[in-house]
């Protein structure tokens, strides 16, 4: 029987769809060649790879440089927040430590000094990705150009 079913949803996928409730499945998008990402951005991941080898050094160079800029511009927010953490950059602690602070400028300065301080440069790779992955073009570009700084720093 689950054969025969197998075969009635390869055949007929709008039947599969109706047995389910008419929710498409990823199966449904792959048949139609419309795959969900599952992995962050093509651009993040080429970028990280390329500056896989930056020293912690460098990504405090980089953070002191632009810190007056990674103030007004990194959104601090419960999703990025929340992403740091599950990326263990910041743990729990930390992310209630920020989360506490009154205002936006006091929240970045604190992930700042955190990340400045605390923190190495696979952790910088990550923050920098996370930012290319930001629904703000502002953001993603700093993101970049965070990455892109760090990297020709290299020497």
């Amino acid at each position: 029987q689950q054969v025969k079913d197998a075969q009635l949803a390869n055949d007929n996928p709008s039947r599969h769809q109706e047995q389910r409730g008419n929710q498409p499945s990823y199966l449904d998008q792959e048949q139609r060649g419309n795959q969900p990402s599952l992995q962050p951005s093509y651009q993040g991941q080429r970028k990280a790879q390329q500056v896989t080898d930056i020293s912690d050094a460098h990504a405090q160079q980089v953070l002191q440089t632009y810190g007056e800029d990674f103030i007004r511009l990194v959104p601090i927010d419960t999703v990025l927040l929340f992403k740091l953490e599950t990326r263990h950059v910041i743990g729990r602690k930390e992310r209630d430590e920020i989360s506490r602070c009154p205002d936006k400028e006091e929240k970045a300065v604190k992930l700042f000094d955190i990340l400045y301080q605390n923190r190495t440069a696979d952790d910088f790779i990550t923050f920098c990705q996370l930012l290319q992955e930001h629904g703000v073009r502002a953001v993603q570009q700093f993101g970049d150009k965070l990455l892109s700084e760090a990297s020709s720093s290299r020497g």
